[in-house]
């Protein structure tokens, strides 16, 4: 049986209306300059939300998506490397996701050997991928949170330094929608 190759004509032939959207010199111009984000604010007050957001819409655009808790992430570190899977292996599970979305960033210190997967993770997803931040604390505080040293720093400054910080607010949004109900 034969494949059938579908025809298809070159943007450059099409009326403009019928021109898709990556092809065109409209997206270049677009595209965005900054490709990392840290979402601040209280808890509750909806960064996990509006990550999650983002993170489908950039499903329906075709990025393949990663959102993970970073307590979930260390902890399935873990568990595959008791299990004798290579960290390279873990690592690409991660690295593979055009947009990554951690979490409850630094709500817990990382070991000195989660720093050191902390560290290869931001490496490898700051060049390649977006990333999306969710920290439970102020970036100011990052490094005192990783426990300082050689390794927090660029885990830091890898994403602080590369990213748009969204203050969403100082407002809890459960309290604010149990005090409606009340």
């Amino acid at each position: 049986m034969e494949a059938e190759i579908a025809k298809t004509t070159p943007d450059s032939e099409k009326p403009k209306s019928q021109q898709s959207w990556a092809g065109s010199d409209r997206s270049r111009r677009l595209r965005p300059l900054i490709s990392h984000f840290i979402l601040e604010g209280f808890t509750g007050a909806g960064k996990s939300h509006l990550a999650r957001a983002l993170g489908k819409q950039a499903c329906r655009r075709g990025s393949k998506t990663l959102y993970v808790r970073m307590p979930d992430m260390l902890t399935y570190r873990s568990e595959k490397m008791d299990a004798g899977w290579p960290e390279e292996k873990i690592l690409g599970k991660y690295a593979a996701h055009k947009v990554l979305i951690m979490d409850e960033r630094l709500i817990d210190k990382p070991a000195k050997e989660q720093m050191h997967f902390l560290l290869e993770v931001t490496e490898r997803c700051c060049d390649n991928s977006s990333t999306i931040c969710c920290p439970q604390y102020g970036i100011e505080n990052w490094h005192r949170r990783m426990g300082g040293g050689a390794r927090a720093e660029p885990v830091s400054d890898h994403i602080a330094h590369n990213a748009a910080c969204i203050e969403v607010g100082n407002v809890s949004m459960r309290e604010h929608a149990a005090s409606k109900k009340s």
